[in-house]
């Protein structure tokens, strides 16, 4: 078995760190942002700052968009790899994380693989013959640069489990120290999830995870309490905790005792404690540690004027938290580096961060 993970380890080089450390399953996306007049917008059934699922009025949406438009840019998306994108960013040295999921046989596919690896992200995705790359539509309208997304998740929804049991996976999920997933995975693959949650059990390494969706918790809430026993650390912001709370029969709003109330739960390692961590926008941070002790962390304001939007906030707090805990480091610096992280991606059109991070660790307790 693997030893335990020890808070404060974290004062090696990140050249020394061990690649494919932290191992990911998410929904990889590929967004394609155009700057797009508001008529294109009303023909697909959509407004200026909308977040929708694609569908019968969005069938052509995407095609109309390449073929209208040449300010086209590409990234690679989804929840999970723009927080692995992200953490590659602090952690500089390639291939410290791994992420699958599915994706079709396409040009699409293609172009997502090629960002990702770009940021430094080993990406060891299924491919799905038959079925197209998932993506979101990102719709810049207007000189205040509002975005409407559409997402078509196609591919994404098609992973099967037999992926992870190919040995060249089960290998980086043996070498993985830290496993990470998002709600959005667990519908399409609980399976998958709870094969590699037992893997973290069994060998003593830490599993983490993120509410990611109301939704979640409101349709899918059998499927959450399956894989939450597993859960060593545990994301999510204060709507996705009150829709937890909701669901469990957690009768309080107040999100230091519903973060109590979580740690807690039923919990299979009995050699750790579990983590909860909740972001709550520009307000502090409520952090329940393994001892069940509550903290929160003020989270530095940012002017509106440097704000271009708030989308990818989340993703970028759990990218840079992950960069400093994968480490070792303790839970505050942790947290500083996600409130660092989520700043800088909130100054971006785009879940995108500037060229290179500048992050500095301020220890309060000296």
């Amino acid at each position: 078995m693997m030893s335990e993970r020890v808070e404060g380890a974290g004062d090696a080089s990140m050249s020394t760190l061990p690649e494919g450390l932290l191992f990911g399953l998410g929904n990889p996306l590929l967004d394609i942002t155009a700057n797009v007049d508001v008529e294109f917008l009303k023909k697909y059934h959509m407004n200026p700052n909308d977040a929708i699922l694609g569908g019968e009025y969005q069938t052509t949406l995407t095609q109309d968009m390449l073929a209208k438009y040449q300010d086209i840019e590409y990234s690679a998306g989804g929840s999970c790899l723009n927080s692995f994108r992200i953490a590659q960013w602090h952690l500089k040295k390639p291939n410290i994380v791994t992420n699958t999921g599915c994706i079709g046989q396409d040009d699409f596919g293609k172009i997502l693989q090629e960002k990702a690896k770009e940021a430094g992200v080993n990406v060891q995705l299924q491919i799905d013959p038959k079925e197209k790359t998932g993506s979101c539509a990102v719709l810049v309208t207007g000189s205040n640069k509002l975005r409407s997304l559409c997402a078509f998740l196609n591919a994404a929804n098609c992973f099967k489990i037999d992926h992870i049991r190919k040995p060249e996976l089960k290998a980086l999920i043996e070498k993985a120290h830290y496993f990470y997933s998002t709600g959005y995975f667990l519908v399409v693959s609980l399976p998958s999830l709870l094969e590699v949650a037992d893997h973290a059990l069994q060998n003593n390494k830490m599993f983490c995870f993120n509410l990611s969706a109301g939704y979640v918790l409101e349709f899918y809430k059998n499927s959450v309490e399956e894989l939450l026993p597993y859960v060593d650390l545990i994301f999510g912001n204060d709507q996705e905790f009150t829709a937890f709370a909701a669901a469990f029969g957690i009768e309080s709003n107040d999100m230091k005792e519903v973060a109590r109330q979580v740690q807690a739960m039923s919990k299979k390692n009995s050699q750790r404690k579990r983590i909860v961590i909740i972001t709550r926008g520009a307000d502090s941070v409520v952090v329940c540690d393994e001892k069940g002790e509550i903290q929160e962390f003020p989270a530095k304001r940012i002017p509106d004027s440097e704000i271009a939007e708030t989308n990818g906030a989340g993703d970028g707090f759990v990218g840079g938290f992950l960069s400093q805990f994968i480490q070792g480091y303790p839970l505050d610096r942790c947290v500083a580096c996600g409130h660092y992280t989520a700043s800088e991606v909130i100054k971006q059109h785009g879940v995108k961060v500037p060229k290179e991070p500048h992050f500095v660790y301020e220890n309060k307790s000296l």
